[in-house]
């Protein structure tokens, strides 16, 4: 298991798995949360908010801009594989 705390982690750990594993470049990406209960879940939008965006009305002008992923239970199957927590 890898612990990605920053976007730079993030794209680094995401172009090792696809350099290892290529065919899964055109799949969903899945994910999953609360590993005591594993619910699983899609990616459903990726945005950065905050920051001097003209069209973020409701934000903080002077906060810092910070990146997003939310997720949606929209998902084949509702519970995640317990490995997903696991070392490989």
């Amino acid at each position: 298991m890898r612990n990605v705390a920053t976007l730079n982690e993030l794209i680094e750990t995401l172009q090792e798995m696809l350099d290892d594993y290529p065919e899964l470049g055109d799949q969903p990406v899945n994910v999953g949360y609360q590993p005591n209960y594993p619910l699983a879940g899609v990616i459903a939008n990726v945005v950065v908010i905050g920051g001097d965006d003209p069209e973020e009305e409701d934000e903080d002008e002077d906060s810092e801009p910070a990146l997003w992923i939310a997720i949606s239970d929209n998902h084949s199957e509702p519970y995640a594989p317990r490995a997903a927590w696991e070392h490989r």
